[in-house]
């Protein structure tokens, strides 16, 4: 029996499609899915991207653990321009800063040069990650792969970044928390009776005043 050679062992190496430190960071998040708790503590973010690709990277609250990620990138090889839109649900795990996450959407690009001989790219792209909060910084590292149905370079592509983003706001607009929910509205009619009653006060004392300078008039036209 022949056994492989150092070049063939090399050769496989460098067909092994996704590498072996992007494996040992995907089991660690899956791990950490199994201990997670409470979700990131921000509503909206925005930075720069930088990896595989450059571009921009927004991130929106619309629910409780739920965000929305826009992003706005070109590859380093590829004179393409491309938009994602992606649903993301997120845990925090060990701290309440420290989130992972994963989840999925479509993408959209543009070719800028008619040098290339494919089209514009469209399709599914994922994405898993980790991002961890400091102050008024979000900072991420994420793989990205993408499967493009039409156009595209290739039709399946890795795609891999670090985010920089600095946080717009922490407070939550949408919540779905029943308990939350209730909360705000008894804060609400709270304020709605209070705002009443000094309402009222107002109309009283200004028909005391009223009525006093009735009875003055009465008095002074009396003598």
């Amino acid at each position: 029996m022949q056994l492989p050679t150092k070049e063939t062992c090399k050769s496989l190496h460098s067909k092994r499609l996704i590498p072996m430190n992007h494996i040992i960071f995907l089991l660690g998040i899956c791990l950490s899915l199994s201990f997670s708790g409470f979700a990131q503590t921000y509503n909206f973010s925005g930075g720069i991207r930088l990896g595989t690709e450059y571009g921009f990277t927004f991130k929106y609250r619309i629910a409780n653990k739920l965000t929305l990620e826009g992003i706005i990138q070109s590859p380093v090889k590829d004179n393409v321009a491309i938009t994602s839109l992606l649903l993301e649900k997120h845990n925090s795990i060990l701290t309440k800063g420290f989130n992972i996450y994963l989840g999925g959407g479509i993408q959209k690009g543009w070719v800028l040069s008619d040098d290339v001989a494919y089209g514009d790219p469209f399709g599914l792209v994922g994405i898993i990650g980790a991002e961890f909060n400091f102050a008024k910084l979000n900072l991420s590292y994420d793989i990205k792969p993408a499967v493009n149905f039409v156009g595209g370079s290739s039709t399946v592509n890795l795609q891999t970044g670090i985010s920089v983003r600095y946080i717009f706001s922490k407070n939550g607009i949408f919540e779905i928390d029943p308990k939350k929910r209730e909360k705000k509205k008894k804060k609400r009619l709270k304020s709605r009776e209070k705002r009443k009653k000094i309402k009222q006060k107002l109309k009283d004392r200004y028909r005391k005043k009223n009525t006093l300078y009735g009875d003055k008039s009465l008095n002074m036209s009396y003598f």
